[in-house]
């Protein structure tokens, strides 16, 4: 594995499944710039399959598009290096996998399941209830609500994660086929039919079960069918029989989560909101810490930055660059004692001497006497002989020198730009005419269209040439909004992107958007020079 992918140095790998990895990497730019980031992968296996990479570019978008405090936040998403890759919010801490597994014997406490059912319903209404810019539903729902995509950080918030099984409540259509984990399942997901909100409140009465009960309402068991035949009749024994202690309002609350028939099921994660309130005062994010850093010792997980305990980790992917030897400082310094301890020791040998005279003074010389000029008659030149008139008349007459002619050339292996007769042009802040440009291939160049009509499109590209014959150009590239990139028939993620590496030659970049696309054709020389 390389130690960098794209502008992110990888430090180590996090997790890993069946379709991707996921790796604590580092985005560093100019001026000592750092930001932790999780960065996630497809498997090599897995990124020729077309379904996985359209899951994964699927699962960007969703994610992109929710802003909120209880879900993680995607900051980017691109390829490099071949490898499709997605930017996603790095959480310090624990996931609920870990913190149930800690806390076994003991069970959790009433008020920190308050506050982390509260924070995880409030994420949930987010998504389903989300809009877009121009204020239609867009209906999110995550279908993979379990402890494992519950971030607990410790900063006391909880994060869902993982939309890769997300889709939108306007496309999702029931193929039969079964994605997701056993013992959080809906019925409906079982079944392999469509989804809907009620199916992520089903999963989130299955997780708040576990947290009360200490065990799961669905556990797995031998053969896995049998799991399956429990889920899709809902089968469990319900929470006041596992765990009379409790309160009847938190059972009851649950019983409702698990309802067989999603119309049966809570109205909304909003609804659920208000019933936890009522239910439990919370523990707020300040309890939620308290309670994390309680339990560190269990949480082996918990604020490692260091490598995991697996074969990566003993080898890490990448180390941190060691500090430079600063060997020029010490030289100058050197340099500075030497000329300093020879100058002293002449100033020791040759003392300067009181009694000297010093050299002799000089006397000004005397300026010149100002010479007086007698006024001098100049006689006129005699006229020329009439009779030699025509032997002057006959000497050719001699003809200027023509000046150069400036002729602009235009070098064979400028770089040519096309874009579509719909956009108007400018370079470098100045206007041109046509929809062909070309552009010099010794220094970078900023073009900018902007389309024509009533839908506000605008592309911004600058390249850069390279620095030696045969390298590859660079392009960074901004369309308002948004849009999908193209390099021929390789995808190229979404914009912005910045230092793109292209190889000279003719390319064909093509932005895509709701159905719609541009093309720019690009002719890059193999040199830097005219």
């Amino acid at each position: 594995m390389a130690e960098t992918l794209g502008d992110y140095k990888l430090l180590r790998r996090i997790a890993t499944g069946g379709m991707g990895e996921v790796y604590l990497a580092e985005l560093r730019r100019a001026g000592g710039f750092r930001k932790a980031v999780a960065l996630k992968t497809i498997l090599p296996a897995m990124a020729c399959r077309k379904e996985f990479a359209e899951l994964f570019e699927t699962e960007a978008a969703i994610a992109a598009s929710l802003n909120h405090v209880n879900i993680v936040h995607v900051f980017d998403y691109g390829c490099a290096d071949g490898r499709t890759f997605m930017t996603l919010e790095f959480v310090e801490g624990p996931d609920m996998d870990g913190v149930l597994a800690a806390c076994l014997d003991e069970g959790l406490p009433l008020d920190v399941v308050a506050e982390i059912g509260l924070q995880a319903c409030r994420g949930l209404a987010h998504a389903h209830e989300r809009r877009d810019l121009r204020g239609r539903p867009v209906g999110v729902v995550h279908g993979d609500v379990s402890p494992a995509n519950f971030l607990l950080s410790m900063e006391g918030q909880v994060k869902l994660a993982d939309f890769g099984l997300a889709r939108l409540r306007s496309a999702a259509l029931g193929d039969g086929s079964v994605s997701g984990k056993f013992s959080y399942m809906s019925p409906e997901q079982s079944r392999g039919e469509s989804l809907s909100p009620a199916s992520d409140l089903f999963s989130l009465g299955a997780v708040l079960y576990e947290m009360l009960a200490g065990r799961r309402a669905f556990p797995l068991r031998d053969p896995p069918a049998d799991t399956l035949h429990d889920l899709r009749e809902a089968r469990h024994v319900p929470l006041g029989t596992a765990r009379p202690e409790l309160p009847q309002a938190w059972c009851d609350l649950v019983e409702h989560c698990l309802q067989l028939a999603p119309e049966s099921r809570p109205a909304s994660a909003q609804l659920l909101v208000e019933r936890i309130q009522k239910i439990q005062n919370p523990c707020g994010p300040e309890g939620l810490t308290a309670f994390l850093r309680g339990h560190a010792d269990q949480l082996p997980q918990m604020g490692q930055l260091g490598p995991d305990p697996t074969e990566v980790a003993q080898h890490p992917v990448a180390a941190d660059d060691p500090p430079r030897p600063r060997t020029w400082r010490w030289a100058l310094i050197g340099l500075f004692v030497v000329v300093w301890g020879v100058g002293f020791a002449w100033w020791l040998i040759n003392p300067v001497s009181k009694s000297d005279p010093g050299p002799p003074k000089l006397e000004r010389p005397k300026p010149p006497a100002i010479l007086k000029v007698n006024q001098v008659t100049v006689q006129a030149p005699t006229p020329v002989d009439p009779n030699h008139a025509a032997d002057i008349t006959k000497q050719p007459k001699r003809r200027p020198e023509p000046k150069p002619r400036v002729v602009p050339v235009i070098a064979k292996s400028a770089a040519t730009l096309q874009w579509p007769k719909s956009f108007r042009a400018w370079v470098n802040h100045h206007p041109v005419s046509g929809h062909r440009l070309v552009l010099r291939s010794d220094k970078p160049q900023l073009v900018k269209l902007r389309a024509l009509g009533e839908e506000a499109q605008e592309v911004m590209l600058r390249l850069q040439p390279p620095g030696k014959a045969g390298a590859r150009w660079k392009l960074s590239l901004r369309a308002t909004p948004w849009m999908r990139l193209r390099i021929g028939d390789q995808a190229a993620g979404q914009t912005p992107r910045s230092d793109l590496k292209l190889p000279w030659g003719d390319q064909t970049l093509v932005l895509e958007r709701e159905g719609k696309s541009q093309r720019l054709d690009l002719h890059l020389p193999d040199n830097s020079g005219g």
